[in-house]
């Protein structure tokens, strides 16, 4: 056995390196009116969309709408109809990609529109060519966010990440990293895709378990564990 001191310069210069690594792809990412959110189901889709909803309510003071895509599931998008209720804003329920645009024409003067979409499979090409019907159907520029759990297999991760393109997306953002404690596979999606992790959620208080996410912040997360002042033992 040997031991290696993990001191406070090579972690430094390690997190300097990992935060100019990703850096490049948070170049020139402006922020839309429009924010959508997709993903498989059960990764917290509508729960960071209601978190992102109240900061934006009740610290920023901005006027906003929720909208629900809903074309199949009977039920669905009561949970947004409650937060809707709970800020005191509008909330809209679309089944077809025209309603959709007809309603964000219709709501031109919010300062933000979020648009609500149900989990879909990656495996299931309809579903996203469904989905990517929806999203074009806007014509205003988005910020769309493909939502993941961080806690699942990087294999499985890339493979959703990948299939997912078929919609289109433009940024990241990985939930529940309370519940691993490996963070490899955010960087291999952020370096194989060019996109960026907008945000991060590590609970479910809304709106306080969330975070905007920048290079620095997921260089930190990757080496999280890591003492800087630490010994780390290594066997030879």
């Amino acid at each position: 056995w040997h031991t290696v001191t993990c001191n406070r310069t090579y972690y430094d210069a390690l997190l300097k390196q990992t935060t100019e690594l990703i850096a490049p792809v948070y170049q020139n990412r402006e922020k839309a009116r429009i924010l959508t959110f997709i993903g498989p189901a059960g990764v917290g889709k509508t729960t960071t969309l209601a978190k992102l909803a109240t900061d934006f309510v009740l610290k920023g003071n901005k006027e906003i709408v929720l909208i629900n895509v809903n074309t199949y599931r009977i039920g669905y998008g009561e949970q947004v109809q409650a937060y809707g209720d709970f800020l005191g804003i509008p909330t809209e329920v679309v089944m077809t990609p025209a309603e959709l645009a007809s309603v964000v024409e219709n709501h031109s003067d919010k300062d933000y529109i979020f648009i609500d979409t149900q989990g879909r499979s990656a495996h299931n090409a309809g579903q996203l060519l469904e989905l990517k019907g929806f999203l074009r159907a806007v014509k205003e520029p988005q910020d769309i966010f493909l939502v993941l759990n961080s806690a699942v297999k990087s294999r499985d991760l890339n493979r959703i990440a990948d299939e997912f393109q078929k919609a289109g997306y433009s940024k990241l953002i990985f939930t529940r990293i309370d519940e691993t404690e490996t963070y490899g596979a955010i960087l291999n999606l952020i370096c194989c895709l060019g996109k960026p992790v907008a945000y991060l959620t590590d609970g479910q208080v809304i709106p306080d378990d969330i975070r905007e996410a920048d290079p620095r912040i997921i260089a930190k997360l990757l080496l999280r564990g890591v003492d800087p002042n630490g010994v780390v033992v290594a066997r030879q």
